[in-house]
This record gives structure tokens, C-alpha cells and sequence, in this order.
């Protein structure tokens, strides 16, 4: 786990973990216990942790996982360097939770440049 600052926001980058999620609510289980101990509500995560990791292609998997972020006032980024996702795809996922909440990008950088945008 390494900590970031972006702007003056705490950035959680859990990439480098070998941990490996089984389910949405395991995953948000975790972000949500690291959050109360008071590391930070913004997460950074590799696709390959989550149980689905091509989620830019399954939609239900995607709505599930904004919706527990919402829920849970948490912002996560999921970064995959094999992701390829057409415009219509971002254009969903930006309308879903109005860029504030999950970010799907190809590159740590891209993930750092939307945040950002959201975050003080």
C-alpha cells in the first residue's frame, strides 16, 4: 500500500497488493476499512484484483460497483493497461455516477489527471 497526494487529498494505491477480491462487497469491505482508519476514501486499484478484471465490458459489473462507491462516498480508480474502451463506454460510465466516483482508465496518469479534478 503506498499513499499518494493528489491535490491535498490522501490517494490509497493499492496496486502493487497481491490481494485478490472475490466479490464487489469484499472489495468495498476492504476500501471501507481502510477508510475508517483514516487512510483515505480515494482508491487505486489494478484490474487484475477484482473478480471480474475486464469489468470495462460487463455492465452489470460495473453498475454494481459505482453503486457500492456511492453508497460508501468512495472514489476508486481501476487501472488496466488492457482495457480498451470505446467512447460509449466511457460516455456511460461518466454519466452512471458523474465522474466523481469510479474511474476506469488505461494508466496511472490518466487515473491522477481525473482525480485531480474531483478531489481538494
Amino acid at each position: 500500500m503506498e499513499i499518494l497526494k493528489v491535490n491535498k487529498t490522501k490517494v490509497v494505491d493499492l496496486r502493487d497488493e497481491d490481494t485478490k477480491f472475490a466479490s464487489i462487497t469484499s472489495l468495498i469491505d476492504y476500501l471501507g476499512i481502510t477508510s475508517i482508519k483514516g487512510n483515505s476514501d480515494v482508491f487505486i486499484i489494478d484490474s487484475k484484483s477484482l473478480s471480474k478484471p475486464n469489468i470495462g465490458s460487463d455492465t452489470e459489473y460495473m453498475e454494481q460497483l459505482l453503486t457500492k462507491c456511492k453508497d460508501y462516498n468512495l472514489r476508486l480508480v481501476v487501472v488496466d493497461l488492457d482495457m480498451e474502451l470505446n467512447q460509449c463506454a466511457e460516455d456511460y460510465i461518466y454519466s452512471l455516477n458523474n465522474g466523481k466516483h469510479l474511474f476506469l482508465v488505461s494508466n496511472l496518469e490518466a487515473g491522477i489527471s481525473l482525480l485531480k479534478g474531483v478531489v481538494k
